[in-house]
């Protein structure tokens, strides 16, 4: 039989689980794009917890705002496909997802 100890060597349950905990489920998320780098198109994944308006803002590292999309989306993970034609030039770029009160930023790369 399987046994887990806690710091007083004092055994305790052992539980395998699967799936997601509750608390990450019901929070939103902004994930890294993919592929990343890319060159000819890559993909922003978000989850929201509730239904409700976001944006998703691309700056380039001068700060400078060069794509926006904005929606109403329902709670749950969406998409948001970037094509290589949609910036300007290759380089790093910095995207931003406010919804709510939930703002996160990650970083992307454009290749040549």
């Amino acid at each position: 039989a399987a046994e887990a100890y806690n710091a007083s060597d004092e055994i305790i349950d052992v539980q395998l689980g699967w799936g997601t905990p509750v608390e990450l489920v019901n929070s939103s998320a902004l994930y890294q794009n993919e592929p990343n780098p890319f060159t000819g198109e890559t993909q922003i994944s978000f989850r929201l917890a509730e239904a409700e308006r976001a944006s998703i803002r691309i700056r380039d590292v001068q700060g400078r705002l060069v794509l926006q999309s904005e929606g109403d989306y329902a709670a749950g993970v969406h998409e948001l496909r970037i094509k290589r034609s949609d910036l300007p030039s290759a380089g790093v770029y910095y995207y931003t997802l406010q919804a709510g009160d939930f703002i996160a930023t990650k970083k992307m790369i454009l290749l040549e």
